[in-house]
């Protein structure tokens, strides 16, 4: 890890550094993003609703001084990812257990990777925003899934 990390802008936007795992950082930072989750109560995973939608309007600048110095949508800058999780997860009616971490988080992770539809178009754009909005997108589609495998 960097010594950069230790910049706030380097420390949110890599989620404490996780950003700089050397393979496949948006999955490992998904990943990453499940501990919070386990420490608190399943009934309390709301709360993670509005703390990412704070969390996404503080990243905003911090990631365009970070495109600045590493370059458009970093791969180091998996905060997007860590707000995409918490938000699925964020849900009352998705349950956490082990068989919908591992559904949400492989869901969420083909729409990023493979940016179907309208989040490859969002994708395309340049801008902190954007890189927020596609994961968000993201998130979105992955969440509707699996309501509708809760609600069946």
């Amino acid at each position: 890890m960097k010594i950069e990390v230790l910049k706030p802008e380097y420390l949110i936007t890599t989620f404490f550094g996780s950003g700089y795992f050397p393979v496949a950082s948006g999955t490992f930072a998904s990943l990453v993003a499940l501990l919070p989750l386990l420490l608190v109560d399943n009934d309390f995973h709301y709360l993670f609703f509005p703390i990412s939608i704070i969390i996404a309007i503080v990243s905003i600048p911090l990631i365009k001084k970070v495109e600045r110095e590493k370059g458009n949508d970093s791969p180091i800058i998996v905060i997007d990812e860590v707000i995409g999780v918490w938000l699925i997860f964020s849900s009352p009616i998705i349950i956490f257990n082990w068989i919908n971490v591992i559904l949400g988080i492989m869901l969420f992770r083909f729409f990023d990777i493979f940016k179907p539809w309208i989040i490859s178009k969002i994708n395309s754009k340049r801008g902190s925003i954007y890189v927020l909005l596609d994961d968000i997108i993201a998130a979105l589609f992955t969440s509707i899934i699996l309501h509708i495998v809760m609600l069946l």
